[in-house]
């Protein structure tokens, strides 16, 4: 049974689509929760100006559903502004023709679109029912964050292009890159996401940020459309108003290794008692994760208390630690000291942008 969150909004009015697209074949996936195989096929429906990505759990329908052809549908569950599932609840009938615009670009099917997404404005990929890949000039950097009890790395990018404006969130590996405010990026595999009722686009564990030429010509953002994101947090300190400064690592006051999950989605997460408390899992990464806490000394600052783990301790020190035992860990760290190197502290102590050049 399809469960009614938040994020699964029964509709109360009534959409006439036309189809454009109909899946060539039904799909299906395990459903982890309950560990049922669920199957479905796709729709790709538009009318006027707007395309919907349309999931239909109802698969003895599929031999009613025909290209160009318009349907109503009645009480489906809206998956955020431009997708909608089809379930048991919903009705469906065929419906006098909708006008679509001949300028309206029509999406592939989900299952078609490459690993990557489909290359999009940042407008057109936060109304997207699929994954795209965007480039755009950054016009601010968030301060990096750790979240998940410090395994996961958090950041976000206002990015500009020709066409708009769009806050990029990213996490891990691409979240610890050193971005600079005038930098252009393309970033794979985004998808929109909602959070505080603010459209944005996520990265996806198949997201690579990579640095390209500046060949897009963008214009600066207007204070009419930096005024969206005036009371957005994650930019009140944007990292151009936070400066780098030299930091030493004085004294070890404790570390920790331990397991992780083995699943990249899972970013880390500790395991507990031989499973991971996100998946279920008890497949156990190859490499294990350090977590230490350290006395640090920072511009006349001395004895202040700063948590670090494995990757940012590794680029501190710009060489592996051992994970193979806690003790040998904790030997190797203290014989380290002390650790110097440049980088910034965020509100919430968090090291990053960091540094080992002399």
């Amino acid at each position: 049974m399809l469960r009614i969150s938040p994020r699964n909004i029964r509709m109360d009015d009534t959409k006439v689509l036309k189809v454009c697209r109909v899946s060539k074949e039904i799909q299906a996936y395990k459903n982890s929760k309950t560990d049922k195989m669920m199957k479905y096929f796709n729709l790709v429906c538009a009318e006027n100006m707007k395309t919907y990505h349309v999931r239909v759990y109802l698969t003895g329908k599929y031999e009613m559903f025909k290209e160009s052809m318009t349907y109503k549908f009645k009480n489906a569950v809206a998956k955020g502004e431009n997708e909608l599932w089809v379930t048991k609840d919903t009705t469906i009938a065929y419906a006098v023709p909708v006008t679509v615009h001949p300028s309206l670009q029509i999406p592939p099917l989900p299952e078609d679109v490459p690993p990557q997404g489909v290359v999009q404005d940042l407008p057109s990929a936060l109304k997207s029912p699929s994954k795209s890949t965007v480039t755009g000039k950054i016009v601010k950097v968030s301060p990096l964050k750790q979240v998940r009890d410090g395994t996961l790395s958090v950041k976000s990018l206002l990015m500009k292009d020709n066409d708009g404006l769009a806050k990029v969130c990213l996490f891990s590996k691409n979240a610890e890159m050193n971005y600079e405010e005038g930098d252009v990026v393309q970033i794979t595999s985004v998808y929109p996401k909602q959070f505080l009722n603010m459209p944005q686009l996520t990265t996806t564990s198949e997201s690579r940020c990579q640095f390209i030429p500046n060949t897009l010509n963008v214009s600066d953002p207007t204070s009419e459309e930096l005024k969206a994101f005036e009371n957005d947090t994650d930019f009140l300190n944007s990292t151009s108003d936070i400066s780098t400064k030299a930091i030493t690592l004085t004294d070890v006051l404790e570390a920790d290794v331990y397991e992780i999950c083995a699943k990249q989605g899972c970013h880390q997460k500790k395991m507990i008692k031989g499973q991971c408390p996100v998946c279920g899992g008890q497949e156990s990464a190859t490499e294990k994760n350090i977590r230490a806490l350290f006395l640090y000394e920072s511009e006349g600052q001395k004895d202040r208390k700063i948590t670090m783990f494995k990757g940012a301790i590794e680029s501190a020190m710009n060489k592996n630690v051992p994970t193979t035992d806690k003790n040998e860990t904790l030997m190797f760290l203290i014989e380290s000291l002390p650790i110097s190197f440049s980088g910034c502290i965020s509100a919430s102590n968090i090291v990053y942008n960091i540094n080992t050049d002399a």
